[in-house]
Order: C-alpha cells, then sequence, then structure tokens
C-alpha cells in the first residue's frame, strides 16, 4: 500500500509492506521503494511461491519500478526500473507471476518509443525471479492509432497470458505465448464500459473481465482446450 504516515497529500508517499501470519497476526511495516522522493503509488504485488514482486508507479519521475522480496518482506537486490526505453512516461503496473517462477509486469505507456509510439500504448516486460528483465519491453495492443492504456494481465496454467487493455470505449483482450509473442489471430474487441478491466482466470480455462463505469460490467472470455481464435462472437460467452 501507499504510505503518508502524518503527512499532506502534497508530500513524499511510499510503498509499504506488512506481512500477515497464517495465525492473523501482522507484522511491522516494511517500507520497499528505495527512492523515497516523490509520489510512489499504485502497488501490485504477487508470489511465485519462492518471493514476492512488488511493481509500483513513481508518479514523480513517470516510471515504473519493481522489487523482489523474501516471503518474509526482506529485499532481495535493488530497486529497479520496469521500462527498457527512458522514452515518454510510464504508469498503472500490473503483475502476475508464473508457474516458472518468473513475473510477467504490463503498464501504460505514453509517447514511448517502438512499435507503438503514439499517445498511449499498453506494454509488457517479462522478469526472471530474480529481479532481472527477460528481453525488453514490447507492445500488447496491435491497434497503433488512438490511445490504448490501463491494461492488465492473467496467467494461464500453461504461463501463457491474457493481457487486456481499454481504446475509446472498447475492450482488447489478447492472448500471448509465455515468451511474450502473441499468438496468431488472438487478439479481440467488445464494447465494454469503464476504462480499467480486472481479469480473473478460472481453472478450467475461462477468463471472467469486469469494468466498472457507473455499474460494475462483467464479461466471460472462453479460452477452453486452446480454442480461443479471436472471434468475439464465439469467445465471448456472457455479458
Amino acid at each position: 500500500y501507499s504510505s503518508r504516515p502524518g503527512a499532506p497529500i502534497s508530500d513524499d508517499t511510499n510503498i509499504a509492506l506488512r506481512i500477515v501470519g497464517a495465525n492473523g497476526n501482522v507484522g511491522n511495516e516494511i517500507t520497499v521503494n528505495t527512492v523515497t522522493a516523490g509520489l510512489q503509488i499504485d502497488p501490485k504485488i504477487a508470489s511465485n511461491g519462492q518471493n514476492l514482486f512488488m511493481s509500483w508507479w513513481d508518479q514523480t519521475t513517470q516510471d515504473v519500478r519493481g522489487q523482489i522480496l523474501t516471503l518474509s518482506g526482506a529485499k532481495i537486490g535493488n530497486e529497479f526500473s520496469i521500462p527498457s526505453t527512458t522514452v515518454g512516461d510510464a504508469g498503472r503496473p500490473r503483475v502476475e507471476a508464473f508457474a516458472s517462477g518468473n513475473y510477467i509486469v504490463v503498464w501504460e505507456a505514453i509517447n514511448a518509443d517502438g512499435a507503438d509510439a503514439s499517445n498511449g500504448s499498453a506494454r509488457g516486460r517479462l522478469i526472471n525471479s530474480s529481479g532481472v528483465a527477460i528481453g525488453n519491453e514490447f507492445v500488447l495492443n496491435s491497434q497503433t492509432s488512438g490511445f490504448q492504456g490501463a491494461p492488465d494481465v492473467t496467467v494461464m496454467p500453461d504461463d501463457s497470458f491474457f493481457a487486456s487493455w481499454f481504446e475509446g470505449s472498447s475492450g482488447y483482450f489478447r492472448w500471448f505465448n509465455s515468451d511474450g509473442t502473441p499468438k496468431a489471430s488472438s487478439e479481440i474487441s467488445t464494447t465494454f464500459p469503464g476504462s480499467q478491466t480486472d481479469l480473473i482466470r478460472f481453472d478450467d480455462g475461462r477468463i471472467a473481465a469486469f469494468g466498472i463505469a457507473s455499474n460494475l460490467h462483467w464479461l466471460i472470455i472462453d479460452a477452453r482446450n486452446g480454442n480461443y481464435d479471436g472471434d468475439d462472437r464465439a469467445n465471448q460467452l456472457v455479458s
């Protein structure tokens, strides 16, 4: 969580963590970020079972940061920047763990370089269990006109992953291999309210996507038996 003890909203904000034991006992607050100047907000956390990975938005420098920790909250290595490009702004991260122990981080990039250098794009990068990047960042969206942002991600049992993002009034969904390459013909779009989707994977291969406008909206994406083919009429089951 973001911690600003006894300070006004304009002052520095840190990313904090407290470990809650199985017995309900709550540990002391741990400051996760090393760079303490500015606003550190919007933290996300995932675990591969051996360690923890936290990612957050450094709103002051417009960067997405990361830190690997032990399961007890001790830092492993140093805080690091997630994007591979220093061009443009990055924020609103989401993170998930693979069964292999690696992690996937997705975020919203503005005026970054690469395959989509337009106003807004959805980006991702693979991080190994030690906090070392696996290759460079990659663009999630295939459409490069307009503003694509507010991505989310969920990992499938075989370590492939689904990513979502928004462009205008449409929600986009795309299936990727574990190395970050998109599966063929796997991107679909559908009219979906709100400006952020939350993805939850079911064990049977279906994915629930939630969006909030004036009300909570949801739909189910079907990827059972690997039959997802980018046809929203075949794969969007219920909305």
